[in-house]
């Protein structure tokens, strides 16, 4: 009896546990997710900008007369940073009025004049007049010839003048300490300052002072090209 009712609850846990279907449930099949591959970027590669390279520029090495004159010049410079604040200094000027280049070493305007000055580091000995086409400088044995300054220094102020009516104008050569100069009109360095302060009479107001000033910032050049051509003429014409 008891292998009956054994037997008859095996029977029943057997129906309950398989209805000959397939169990299905109401979830939807999780299909796999596939991660999403990123598109694989495109390659750049980097480029090297080639490095710009200015062009060089060779300066013609200066000849030793020209390093013997900016010496002297540097040393006049000196000298008239002796003058009062009224009197405005250029130095080297190249003045450029259309086909018509000069190059002036020093301009002073003040309101007792504007001065013309042309410096000369010439040594040995200097001859020559206000009149003479060329000077002799005599070195030891040997002359040599040039310009007469005088003449040089008045072509600039020529030019100067074209611009500025009714200016009064005075020019001054002046030399190296050590130069024996056979001249009278022509100075050393160490006299320019009182040849400058020898004028004390007021001949130009403030307004034409720095209207003088101002013709001098207009003409005035710096291109290389102008200082080429002059420099080319210079050694030309001597």
């Amino acid at each position: 009896m008891i292998l009956l009712f054994i037997i008859g609850l095996i029977v029943l846990f057997y129906l309950i546990g398989y209805t000959g279907e397939e169990h299905i449930t109401n979830d939807a099949p999780t299909k796999p997710v596939t991660p999403k591959s990123e598109k694989p970027k495109a390659y750049i590669p980097e480029v090297h900008k080639p490095e710009k390279v200015e062009p060089e520029v060779h300066k013609p090495k200066k000849t030793k007369a020209e390093l013997i004159g900016e010496s002297f010049e540097l040393q006049i410079v000196t000298e008239l940073k002796n003058l009062s604040k009224e009197y405005k200094v250029f130095h080297n000027i190249l003045f450029k009025d259309g086909n018509i280049m000069v190059q002036i070493d020093f301009i002073i305007v003040s309101p007792y004049g504007v001065f013309v000055i042309e410096a000369k580091a010439h040594k040995g000995t200097i001859i020559g007049d206000i009149n003479s086409q060329y000077w002799v400088q005599k070195l030891g044995k040997n002359n040599y010839k040039f310009y007469n300054p005088i003449k040089q220094n008045d072509a600039h102020i020529n030019v100067l003048k074209y611009h500025l009516k009714n200016i009064s104008f005075i020019p001054i050569v002046v030399f190296n300490d050590s130069t024996t100069l056979k001249v009278n009109c022509a100075i050393k360095m160490n006299e320019l300052l009182d040849t400058i302060n020898k004028y004390k009479k007021v001949v130009l107001t403030d307004k034409q002072v720095n209207y003088v000033c101002a013709i001098i910032y207009r003409y005035k050049t710096t291109n290389p090209k102008d200082i080429e051509i002059h420099k080319n003429k210079v050694k030309q014409y001597g």
